[in-house]
This record gives C-alpha cells, sequence and structure tokens, in this order.
C-alpha cells in the first residue's frame, strides 16, 4: 500500500507534548534530585536515557508496516501476558508501595504492564477486524474477548495494580464498543465490568480507604487526604497565569510525587488556569487528530488500531488528570509524556510512533 506524509499537525504536537514533559520531569524532580542525590539533575538524566531509548522505539514503530503486527498479534500477546506475569518470579519482580508492578534487572526497572498495553491493542485491532461478521457471536467473539480481559484483570489484580487495570480493561471496552456490537451486548458488558470494578475496589481495604478520600478530603488532612489536599493547594495557587515557570512552592517537599503521578498539580501551579487551558487544548486536538485517522483508515485492522492508541493516550491524559483534581479518587496513573517513568515513556513515545505510521496510509481527499 502506498503511503503519503504523517500527520504534521499530530507529529508537531506530540514534539511539544515531549519537550514540555522533559522540562517538567527536570523542574518538578529538581529539588527532591538535589537533596536525595546532591545532583539537581539526577531524575532527569535517567528520564532523558529513557527518553532516547523510547525514540528508537518510536522510529521503529514509524517504519515498520502494520501489517507486521497484525501478522504477529497473537505471539505478541502471549509474550507479553508472560513479561505481565514476570514479576511474581521470585529475585525478579519487586514490590514497591505495596504493589508488585516491577521487574528489576540490575539498576534497570520495568514495568511491563505499561507494554502489555500496547500488545494487547495490537492484538484486539486484529482480533475485531477479523470478526466484523461476527462482532455479536458470543462463541466467536464475546467469549473469547472476555478471556483475555479476564486473566489480564486477574494478573494485575495479584500485581495490587487497580489503575493500570482500569486504565487497560476500559482500553479493551473502548475497542470492543468500537468494533460496532449491538446495543445489548454493550449495555451487558458495560454492566459486568461496572459491577466487577465495584466488587475488585471493596476487595482491599487500601482501595476503600482512596475512595473515602475522594468523597472527604479533608477527614484525614495529614494521612490518607495529605497528597490530594496539597495537589488542590498546588493547583489553586496558579490562579489565572500560574506562579512562573519554574516556581513551583509546592515542589518543595510538599507535595508528594511531584515529578510522577502528581506532576500536573506542579504545570497547574506554574501556568495557571491559561496553561491548564492550553494543555486540555492539545489532548483535544491530538485525540481529534487521533480518531480522524482512525475514521479515514482504509482497512479494519489500522482503523482499530489507531482506534486503541489514541483513546489510550488522551484517556490516560484525562484519568490522570481527573484523579490529580480529585474529580475520581486517586490511583497512581502517570501524565503521559509528563510524569517521570522510563518505562511509561518509552511506551507512549512507541504509541505515538505506530499512530504516525498509519497517518501516512489514510485516504486523503481530493482536491
Amino acid at each position: 500500500m502506498k503511503g503519503h506524509e504523517p500527520d504534521k499537525t499530530l507529529f508537531i504536537l506530540l514534539a511539544i507534548f515531549v519537550v514540555l514533559g522533559l522540562f517538567i520531569v527536570f523542574d518538578a524532580s529538581s529539588v527532591r534530585a538535589f537533596l536525595l542525590k546532591n545532583d539537581p539533575f539526577f531524575y532527569f538524566k535517567k528520564q532523558l536515557t529513557s527518553f532516547f531509548i523510547g525514540l528508537i522505539g518510536f522510529f521503529l514503530a514509524y517504519k515498520i508496516n502494520f501489517n507486521f503486527w497484525k501478522k504477529f498479534s497473537f505471539v505478541i500477546l502471549v509474550l507479553s501476558f508472560v513479561f505481565l506475569a514476570s514479576v511474581f518470579i521470585p529475585g525478579l519482580g519487586a514490590e514497591q508501595k505495596g504493589a508488585l508492578r516491577w521487574i528489576y534487572l540490575g539498576p534497570i526497572s520495568v514495568q511491563p504492564a505499561e507494554f502489555f498495553k500496547i500488545a494487547l491493542i495490537v492484538y484486539l485491532a486484529s482480533f475485531f477486524s477479523k470478526r466484523q461478521s461476527s462482532v455479536n457471536s458470543f462463541l466467536e467473539t464475546i467469549f473469547p474477548f472476555s478471556v483475555v480481559v479476564g486473566l489480564t484483570a486477574a494478573i494485575l489484580l495479584f500485581q495490587h495494580s487497580f489503575g493500570m487495570l482500569l486504565i487497560i480493561c476500559s482500553i479493551a471496552l473502548a475497542m470492543f464498543f468500537a468494533s460496532g456490537p449491538k446495543l445489548k451486548n454493550i449495555f451487558i458488558i458495560t454492566a459486568v465490568a461496572v459491577v466487577a470494578f465495584g466488587a475488585f475496589m471493596m476487595l482491599e481495604p487500601y482501595r476503600v480507604e482512596r475512595l473515602m478520600t475522594f468523597l472527604n478530603p479533608s477527614q484525614d488532612p495529614l494521612g490518607s487526604g495529605y497528597q490530594i489536599n496539597q495537589a488542590l493547594i498546588s493547583i489553586g495557587s496558579g490562579g489565572k497565569t500560574g506562579v512562573g515557570l519554574g516556581h513551583s512552592r509546592q515542589k518543595y517537599s510538599f507535595l508528594p510525587e511531584t515529578m510522577g503521578d502528581s506532576v500536573f498539580a506542579i504545570w497547574a501551579e506554574e501556568t495557571g488556569f491559561a496553561g491548564t487551558i492550553i494543555l486540555l487544548i492539545m489532548i483535544s486536538v491530538f485525540a481529534f487528530q487521533g480518531f480522524n485517522i482512525s475514521r479515514k483508515s482504509r482497512d479494519h485492522f489500522p482503523k482499530f488500531l489507531a482506534f486503541g492508541l489514541t483513546f489510550a493516550i488522551t484517556f490516560q491524559f484525562i484519568f490522570n488528570i481527573a484523579a490529580i483534581s480529585n474529580m475520581i479518587p486517586l490511583s497512581g496513573i502517570p501524565l503521559p509524556f509528563f510524569s517521570y517513568g522510563g518505562s511509561s515513556l518509552i511506551s507512549s513515545l512507541f504509541m505515538a510512533g505506530l499512530l504516525l505510521n498509519l497517518s501516512k496510509f489514510t485516504a486523503q481527499s481530493r482536491g
């Protein structure tokens, strides 16, 4: 299939996200890095290393023909399941803050769920593209889809990674809805998912505590409510135009996870309402461009793949911002391209490269 130039608007947006993300990681981490490592650039240099690794992934995803991923989608999924479950191997997986989400290879830590997310999107794009005539069949489509999602949910629950479970299962459900099932099946699957998520939430006391903190952040301002209260102070301190880039006060050991899932609060404090609106506009434009690539795709596989990639990045943007703004309970989910973390940045860059690749093969309007 002959391609054309990639989506330039999407490319520019992604470049802006990466540049702003690297800056805000340095900005948000500099105080902590100086206090703990005596080097304000310590975490920035690690993030920069992840960026260069992610750049390799970006170019591979951009250059390799997308049909390669369709051909090997099942193999990729199986290997990703093995990788996802590798955190349970003694000596390889390690627990952090009560969660078993990382594997350690010497000084390098990797979060397999970030890469499993990509494998699942690729597999489901291939799965649904082959079942357009039987998308409402229980045995051919709904049952095998439910098995894959159920197995994923089980592994993530045992990892105590409820936030990632919500993200990945939401992506899977969105791709199922996009495949064109009957309204009845959409309702049934949604109802089952809501009941399951509710039950999962109640299984662990810390999840109930997070829910209670969300409903009443002031009930334990120095304990479970500390992070969200400090985040809201940070966001509120930004006012209309912010305190200025690099001038956050909350990063001076007041706000936990300043460079991680709280990084949006630092952005809002420094750039204010204006900067927040600009970021939300950029996310909206990204979503529009990505879903437009899906709409214009010439075949079912790239159509579903572009949809899944766009939804994954956009939903995680919205999810993080909503959580740190206390519109939903805190979950520890990073802000794509902005939060500190090699696995998140590398996987986001790979998805970006793949989406740009797909943008080269859309149907173009004739002038």
